[in-house]
């Protein structure tokens, strides 16, 4: 059991790190393209406004709260393909 959750924890630390490199990665083309097409002092003058903005705050946390509560699921479930009435039989529904 503590290797399950070791790994899963293990697994979140990957997640949130390279969730931040992808993150950071957009933001910083995002600032480039802003400065060259305006002005280096524009482009600092939005982004220290965007700094104080309490929604780009929540944005910053996303990384970190999606690291936690990502589907590792790949394909569908085994049920997906199943009729209602084989769902039935098979007693999914009472």
């Amino acid at each position: 059991m503590l290797g399950v959750i070791k790994d899963y924890l293990l697994t979140v630390l990957v997640r949130m790190i390279v969730g931040y490199i992808l993150f950071l990665s957009i933001v910083t083309i995002a600032f480039l393209a802003y400065a060259l097409i305006f002005n280096w002092s524009d482009a600092v003058a939005l982004a220290s406004r965007l700094a104080s903005n309490e929604i780009v705050s929540l944005v910053v946390w996303l990384p970190f709260a999606l690291a936690w509560f990502r589907d590792d699921r790949k394909g569908g479930m085994p049920t997906d393909d199943m009729s209602f009435t084989e769902k039935q039989l098979l007693g999914f529904y009472k």
